[in-house]
């Protein structure tokens, strides 16, 4: 008998030695009935829900945020905060590596700034925030969706409504992320769940967009209102209240920096590796020889500063760096090659040919310094007649020669480019430094806070120290890393206007860098180029789908985060008129928008207003919007279910 049928027939067994039991109450069959169809519905209610859920109908009759006129439902708001947080990687994208952010997990289990204890680079990039990273891409969506509805009622109150291309914009939107859903090979509304929430569907981005549009235009219009009301007379008196905030300095500073490793260097000499490991006699020695160089520094920064003018700190300075350049040059000349030795002069030559090497070479600096490329050559010559090198009226070997032409030529490159840390102008006024606290101090307007900083006059100096010399403190592992600093200061030019004119331009960006080049070749073939020539140029059927042109007024330097932007726009001989003979790849992320891979070509049209005129004019413009946002918020509340964002996937 197989095991199932020994099974099956003791079962029959048990039944039938069963002890008969009394028949409990129980509930009556009508209920049993009615119960069984509770159930039943129950089931397919449940999986109605589901459907509804996943099909967004439950997130559309959420209200996550109202104002007197205008909604937006939980559906809506997620397109608004998973849009935002898209909007952030991209933004950051070179830097997420250094966040504690990791967006392959919830947002609602990462700390912002990292676990305790640790440190990560989002404080240093975006500021400080108490909460999660949900937290604060919550907080960022909730302004600016409060923002949107506000100026949604504002356009209402303006008479302000989308228009036919309005909408067209907003239907070219959804028509790229139609485009973007087929890449994937997915239906649209499957897309937009998997990338803006569970439940959101393409009629609730539409609605997103709309009040968007409907915002933007309204604070347009707004801004233009605000623009206009801005008088010379307000931003002059902006200027006269708050100089320290648009005046600039001038002034040298040279840092006579010393590090630990310095002085191993100085000990160990010859036996010196990146590794080193110090015996406890030679650390004794490390630590008294660097106590030496840090006064040693000292006394080199105070005898810099005990100088009384301009000039002859330049001079003294710039010899110190070029001395300091020439023996370290100079040491790795290979002067004792056994094949091929070459023969140095007498040490009095030698210490002539230094000295007026240095003295040669600030000199040709000082004549090419308003000069954006120099090409120089060593003061070593040969007379063709007799073949014989001189150097300073001192004859030369031939290699000696072209080894002193190549120190030469190092020594000028290096020194063009350590002169720009040397000399630094147009400065403005920082709070963090003594030096240049002492240098605005009558125009900082809070005197308790300078009371005790000494006023800098044209000519004075000052030497500031950083760093730590108590090494007796340091922890073992990180002494290696000490340094010292001695900072030097000279200023040469007290708080004045900066006059400087900001620049009005135009300029055509693409994501094609061929496509850039052909609009130049294009504007190099045009008889004539002014502002509207180079507007046109997109309008080549080769380019309009392709390029895209902006104009701007009163631009300043940095704006645009792009060194090569700015070293065209700003090149001294720039004439009126012009336009890049080369493509300039805007290659940094920047506020305006511009990203690695957009590809500029820019018209210089003319001279803007004054620097100072300009910052002046952007703080009354912020404070004139500042307050009529306040005034906005005022009249148009905005209520936030606080519940229903909680409910945000993330």
């Amino acid at each position: 008998m197989g095991k199932s049928n020994r099974i099956r027939v003791n079962r029959v067994d048990t039944r039938k030695v069963a002890t008969p039991k009394k028949k409990q109450k129980g509930m009556p069959s009508w209920a049993i009935t009615l119960l069984t169809v509770v159930i039943t519905v129950a089931i397919v209610c449940s999986a109605v829900l589901l459907a509804l859920s996943s099909n967004g109908v439950f997130g559309r009759m959420k209200t996550a945020m109202k104002s007197e006129d205008y909604k937006v439902n939980q559906n809506t708001f997620s397109y608004f905060f998973k849009a935002n947080y898209a909007n952030f990687q991209t933004e950051y994208e070179s830097y997420l590596n250094y966040f504690s952010l990791d967006t392959t997990k919830s947002l609602k289990d990462q700390p912002y700034g990292g676990s305790e204890g640790d440190y990560a680079y989002e404080t240093y990039y975006l500021g400080a925030f108490e909460g999660t990273w949900y937290d604060y891409f919550m907080e960022q969506a909730t302004s600016q969706v409060k923002t949107t509805l506000v100026y949604c009622e504002a356009a209402d109150v303006l008479g302000i409504e989308l228009d036919d291309e309005d909408k067209a914009s907003i239907d070219s939107n959804i028509e790229a992320l139609e485009s973007t859903a087929a890449l994937y090979g997915m239906p649209l509304n499957t897309y937009i769940a998997a990338t803006y929430g569970s439940g959101v569907n393409v009629k609730d981005i539409r609605k997103g967009l709309e009040l968007s549009a409907l915002a933007t235009k309204c604070s347009e219009v707004i801004a233009k209102q605000v623009s206009d009301s801005v008088t010379d007379s307000m931003i002059d008196e902006e200027y006269a209240d708050n100089k320290v905030d648009y005046d600039l300095i001038d002034y040298m500073m040279y840092t006579v920096s010393v590090k630990y490793d310095d002085a191993v260097k100085a000990i160990l000499g010859d036996d010196y590796t990146d590794n080193y490991e110090l015996t406890e006699a030679q650390e004794a020695e490390v630590k008294e020889k660097y106590i030496e160089l840090i006064a040693d520094a000292e006394a080199l920064a105070d005898q810099f500063a005990d100088i009384d003018n301009e000039l002859d700190f330049y001079l003294a300075v710039s010899e110190h760096i070029l001395g300091k350049d020439y023996d370290t040059a100079y040491e790795k000349v290979n002067f004792d090659d056994e094949e091929d030795p070459i023969p140095e002069p007498s040490e009095e030559d030698k210490q002539t040919i230094k000295d007026k090497t240095i003295s040669s070479v600030l000199a040709e600096f000082a004549k090419n310094k308003d000069k954006d490329t120099v090409t120089v050559e060593g003061d070593a010559v040969k007379d063709e007649e007799t073949g014989i090198w001189t150097l300073y009226d001192i004859e030369v070997d031939a290699a000696y020669a072209t080894e002193l032409n190549t120190i030469y030529k190092n020594l000028y490159a290096n020194f063009a480019e350590d002169d720009d840390t040397l000399t630094k102008e147009g400065v403005g006024f920082s709070d963090t430094n003594d030096f240049i606290l002492g240098a605005f101090k009558d125009l900082v307007v809070d005197g308790e806070e300078t009371d005790e900083i000494e006023k800098i006059e044209v000519g004075d100096t000052k030497v500031l120290l950083a760093g730590d010399k108590d090494l007796e403190e340091q922890d073992e592992d990180y002494v290696m890393y000490e340094y010292f600093n001695a900072n030097v200061y000279m200023l040469t030019k007290a708080p004045y206007q900066d006059v400087d004119h900001a620049k009005n331009l135009s300029y055509i960006l693409s994501s094609d860098k061929a496509i850039a080049e052909d609009i130049i070749e294009a504007l190099e073939e045009l008889e004539t180029v002014d502002a509207d020539a180079f507007a046109k140029i997109v309008e080549d059927e080769a380019f309009s789908s392709k390029a895209y042109h902006y104009t701007y007024e009163d631009y300043t330097k940095g704006t645009f985060g792009v060194a090569a932007f700015d070293n065209w726009i700003f090149a001294k001989d720039l004439a009126e008129g012009s336009f890049t003979d080369k493509v300039i790849t805007m290659d940094e992320n920047t506020e305006n928008g511009t990203t690695t891979g957009t590809y500029c070509v820019a018209f210089f049209n003319k001279n803007g207003n004054e620097n100072w005129y300009v910052a002046a004019k952007d703080t009354v413009l912020n404070e004139t919007y500042d307050a009529k946002n306040t005034e906005l918020e005022a009249a148009h509340a905005v209520e936030i279910n606080d519940k229903v964002l909680a409910g945000i996937d993330a």
